[in-house]
C-alpha cells in the first residue's frame, strides 16, 4: 500500500507539464514591460506616469511567470 502511494506521488501531474514562460513568451515581455518600464520611469511598484501604473499592472498580469523573470 505504501509504495503504491510513493508511486502516484512520483507520478507528473497531467496537464502541468512545460515552462511557465516560454522563451519566445519572455522576448514579448521584454519588448511590451520593459522597454516600457525604461520609458515610463518604473520602479518595480510603481510609474513617474500615472497612466503607466494601470498599463503595466495590466500586462504584468497578462504574462504572469514571466515576470519572475525580471526585466534584464
Amino acid at each position: 500500500m505504501k509504495a503504491e502511494l510513493e508511486e502516484e506521488a512520483a507520478a507528473p501531474l497531467h496537464g502541468l507539464s512545460g515552462e511557465a514562460c516560454t522563451a519566445d513568451e519572455y522576448k514579448r515581455y521584454k519588448t511590451i514591460v520593459c522597454d516600457l518600464k525604461e520609458a515610463c520611469g518604473c520602479s518595480e511598484t510603481l510609474c513617474a506616469q500615472d497612466w503607466c501604473n494601470g498599463y503595466m499592472r495590466k500586462w504584468k498580469k497578462e504574462f504572469g511567470a514571466c515576470t519572475l523573470q525580471g526585466c534584464p
